[in-house]
């Protein structure tokens, strides 16, 4: 059976610091708060929010950084789309401050309210998920963090075994069935970015086992102020355009407000990580193919799709001086210049209405993906991961990119601990194979004559082809 596990953001605004607020009285001491009646259901409501809103800024953000979107409109972060990550810049800020935010609050409702308020197993449920995915945030996705409030900076890998110490504490705390297959995909993905393959497989098969077709994700609610950010990024405007090879998949999760969401796990993760566990392996690989890739794609088909009207946005391009507009259905896009133009990418928005994948789509065929072997195999994967994952600000860490330690976080740190080093950490690390022109992952070329768009990098390709570095696919 199908679940849609929905983490509802928050009604009422939920405190962001551990002086926490009762929302009936600004002047309630942190003392008052945690006897008051509900305290534990007002925090968590609180806690939800925040994840909900981490989750949309993370998708937000990261998402522009890579070759998925380029930015267009000057409304939002264009130093990230160059990419050109400054630990000065206030995104980074506000990144990091998510993940401290998430840490912190769960912390304070295991710490402070539950000897007074008791979370229900729904309750708790919430709580080890924030906890958790503070630690992935952070290990995913920066060079080092500080582990708790005024702390040192840790490296990122420290972070990501706490996240395993997290979620192998909740799998003794939280009785619910539908958290199952969320904790060990959480736990696969960690372990995957480790490059521990044995466990990363053990995890993910242990997720499969208990759910084939879960999808978890937050809610968002912006009558109540906790919005989406991505959402008017990508629909009916111009401020962000994705690359036109992943035009069929713009604009995601765009449901009414009413049920706005964004998926954080789900389980087409542990199809593709079982996928790189068995890609060095012949006979590990057929039986892969023969088995797990039919479900892998009959998954991805299962989630549907939302009907759309997009005719605003109009996927200008500049050719000699002239504007081409590319939303129609007859162009075709090549992933590379040496690669054959594919058509079916790209959505007919002009007319109006468009159909896009609801939570999961590809571009590949099942049987593409069954014949293929090598390091052909493994891009096709990393294409799949791309488009599986597009909008839910994945793509960053599967490109081996890191962000700093931001100013106010490294001056505190300097101030705290003089003897540490706090600057090599405020470099982002933007890895050696990408390219170094300014928004060269979004660049392409266009033949208005034959109706073809040239992407300059195929930044899959550039995965494989450089898989031996380390901070990316991480079990070559």
């Amino acid at each position: 059976m199908k679940h849609n596990i929905i983490y509802i953001a928050a009604l009422m605004l939920g405190c962001a610091s551990v002086i926490a607020c009762d929302p009936k009285s600004p002047e309630t001491s942190a003392d008052d708060f945690v006897t008051s009646e509900n305290a534990m259901d007002a925090w968590v409501n609180g806690i939800n929010k925040e994840m909900a809103l981490a989750v949309g800024t993370y998708a937000e953000l990261l998402d522009v950084a890579t070759d998925n979107y380029r930015n267009v409109y000057s409304r939002s972060n264009r130093e990230f789309d160059k990419p050109n990550i400054q630990y000065t810049d206030n995104d980074v800020e506000n990144l990091q401050r998510y993940v401290g935010k998430l840490r912190e609050m769960a912390r304070y409702a295991l710490d402070n309210i539950a000897p007074h308020d008791a979370p229900t197993d729904a309750q708790l449920k919430d709580i080890y998920t924030a906890l958790a995915y503070s630690y992935i945030l952070a290990g995913e996705n920066f060079i080092a963090l500080p582990m708790e409030d005024g702390g040192e900076p840790v490296e990122w890998r420290q972070h990501l075994a706490k996240g395993i110490v997290v979620l192998q504490e909740a799998g003794e705390k939280v009785a619910a069935d539908e958290f199952k297959p969320v904790r060990h995909t959480l736990l696969a993905r960690i372990y995957y970015r480790l490059g521990d393959k044995a466990l990363a497989r053990e995890n993910a098969e242990k997720a499969l086992e208990y759910d084939k077709t879960f999808c978890a994700t937050v809610q968002f609610d912006e009558a109540n102020s906790v919005v989406s950010n991505i959402k008017d990024r990508t629909f009916s405007t111009n401020w962000w355009e994705p690359l036109p090879r992943l035009d069929f998949l713009d604009p995601k999760y765009q449901e009414a407000s009413a049920s706005q969401r964004i998926a954080f796990a789900k389980a087409e993760e542990d199809y593709l990580i079982l996928a790189e566990c068995c890609a060095a392996d012949a006979s590990q690989l057929a039986d892969y193919k023969a088995t797990l890739v039919p479900e892998l794609f009959a998954l991805i088909q299962s989630r549907g799709t939302v009907a759309l009207t997009d005719s605003l946005e109009m996927r200008e391009a500049t050719v000699a001086g002239n504007t081409v507009n590319i939303n129609t259905s007859d162009w075709k896009v090549q992933a590379s210049q040496e690669e054959q133009a594919k058509g079916g990418l790209v959505l007919g928005r002009a007319a109006g209405v468009i159909n896009v994948p609801a939570i999961s789509g590809t571009s590949v065929a099942m049987q593409e993906l069954q014949n293929a072997a090598g390091d052909d195999f493994l891009e096709l994967i990393y294409l799949i991961r791309q488009e599986v994952f597009f909008a839910e600000g994945r793509r960053f860490a599967d490109l081996g990119m890191r962000l700093p330690l931001c100013e106010v976080e490294a001056a505190k740190v300097q101030q705290r601990y003089p003897d540490v080093d706090v600057m090599k950490y405020t470099t982002a690390y933007i890895p050696s194979y990408i390219p170094s022109e300014e928004y060269a992952m979004d660049a392409y070329t266009v033949d208005v004559t034959n109706k073809v768009v040239v992407i300059r990098y195929n930044m899959n390709h550039e995965i494989v082809r450089n898989k031996s570095l380390e901070c990316i696919v991480p079990f070559e």
